[in-house]
């Protein structure tokens, strides 16, 4: 609602305006008998507030009531519901005989080929910037072609640093004397692909990759491990409500460390994370 009352002052602006112009119309053809004609905007302004708010409050009320009817289900109840809808086995099998192989084999082909793809739009953005500048040769062309430049460069480098193999040897020099320890955790866990992280749950460590590289942290560690559901509303640039997006995640509180891991996915991904983290003694929070 904070959104929308920010973001509101320039379809009301727009309204006004459109009135007095019509306004200023008028009187200067001096067409009085057509005086009503200035007030539609304004008239039309409000019922559209109101119709978009009925939506919204429409669609607090089904929420709350989806909120209410799995609060009512047992958590045991919901999880079986989920596995029956689902037939296959959420975990990835590890067939690389050692962790590094299987890290460069899940960054080859889950993160480079993204890059790879972020990689190619860029550069066709870069491809019209480079035609604005030979048609403009003004110093914002200059500017927005040399910041795409940048930009396509860097997108090159991160699927060059995750398909070569060079996040792994970043990780493993972090890792440094634990490596060890982490490999044989590693290969004894089990890893989930979610959404956009790769989590892996060992008996001893977590292993986490996504997009920027790879990262890892004692189970021991965790402070605590939330499961969260969040509803976002989103509204449009005019503060009108524009539908609303559930995120299902997992945040994980580790110990010396500022900002939680974040793991999102399916409602069945997380169920089995959850699974495993309870075998490894980690409380989770519902």
């Amino acid at each position: 609602m904070k959104k929308r009352k920010r973001k509101i002052i320039f379809p009301l602006f727009v309204s006004l305006g459109l009135s007095a112009y019509f306004l200023f119309i008028i009187i200067l053809t001096e067409r009085y008998n057509e005086m009503w004609f200035a007030a539609i905007p304004l008239a039309i302004f409000p019922l559209c507030i109101l119709i978009n708010v009925i939506q919204e409050k429409y669609a607090d009320k089904k929420a709350e009531k989806r909120a209410a009817e799995k609060a009512s289900i047992p958590e045991s109840s919901i999880r079986q519901q989920v596995l029956e809808n689902y037939g296959g086995n959420v975990f990835r099998e590890i067939t690389a005989e050692t962790m590094a192989d299987d890290l460069k084999e899940i960054c080859r082909k889950k993160y480079a080929p993204r890059w790879l793809i972020v990689t190619a739009a860029v550069l066709l953005f870069l491809l019209l910037s480079i035609w604005i500048f030979y048609a403009e040769r003004d110093f914002s062309s200059v500017c927005l072609m040399v910041f795409l430049i940048i930009l396509t460069c860097g997108c090159f480098a991160m699927f060059v640093y995750a398909f070569s193999g060079l996040s792994v040897k970043v990780f493993t020099k972090q890792a440094g004397n634990n490596l060890n320890c982490i490999e044989r955790s590693y290969m004894g866990g089990k890893t989930i692909c979610a959404t956009v992280h790769t989590l892996n749950i060992g008996i001893d460590y977590c292993v986490c990759t996504d997009l920027f590289g790879i990262g890892f942290f004692r189970n021991s560690d965790i402070q605590k491990a939330v499961l969260i559901e969040k509803r976002t509303k989103e509204y449009d640039r005019s503060g009108f409500y524009a539908g609303e997006k559930n995120e299902l995640y997992i945040s994980f509180i580790i110990k010396d460390e500022k900002r939680p891991y974040d793991i999102h996915g399916t409602q069945l991904q997380l169920e089995y994370i959850c699974d495993e983290l309870m075998r490894c003694g980690i409380k989770i929070i519902k």
